[in-house]
C-alpha cells in the first residue's frame, strides 16, 4: 500500500502531470523509502506519508518545469532539490534513537 495518495501530493505541489503519472511517482518514492530501510517499524504513518509526499514532489518538480509549490511550501520550496532537502530533513529529524545497552556493569579499576 502506498504511503500517500495523488490527492495528498496535489495539496503541496501543483502540476500538469496526470493523477496516474503522480501515482507512478509515488510508487517510485515509496520504493526509495523502502530501500533506505525506513518502515512503519521505525517511523509513524504520518511521517512516512510526509516523506513520500516530499520525494514525490521532488520527482514531479524535476519532470514538470511548470509545477509550483502550494500552501505554506510556496515560499520555501522552489525546485526538486528543495523538495529532496525537505524529505532528507524529515528523515533525519525522525530517525529512531540508537539502542542503549542496559544492565551493563562496568568494572572499576582497583
Amino acid at each position: 500500500m502506498a504511503n500517500c495518495t495523488f490527492d495528498e501530493v496535489r495539496l503541496i505541489i501543483d502540476s500538469t502531470l496526470t493523477d496516474a503519472n503522480i501515482t507512478a511517482l509515488i510508487v517510485i518514492a515509496d520504493a526509495e523509502i523502502a530501500s533506505r530501510y525506513i518502515t512503519s517499524a521505525t517511523r509513524t504513518a504520518g511521517v512516512l506519508k510526509l516523506i513520500s509526499m516530499y520525494l514525490t514532489a521532488s520527482y514531479i518538480s524535476a519532470r514538470d518545469p511548470h509545477s509550483r509549490s502550494m500552501g505554506h511550501y510556496r515560499e520555501q520550496v522552489i525546485n526538486a532539490k528543495d523538495w529532496m532537502a525537505l524529505a532528507n530533513q524529515k528523515i533525519a529529524d525522525t530517525a529512531p534513537l540508537p539502542r542503549l545497552a542496559y544492565n551493563v556493569q562496568i568494572e572499576e579499576d582497583a
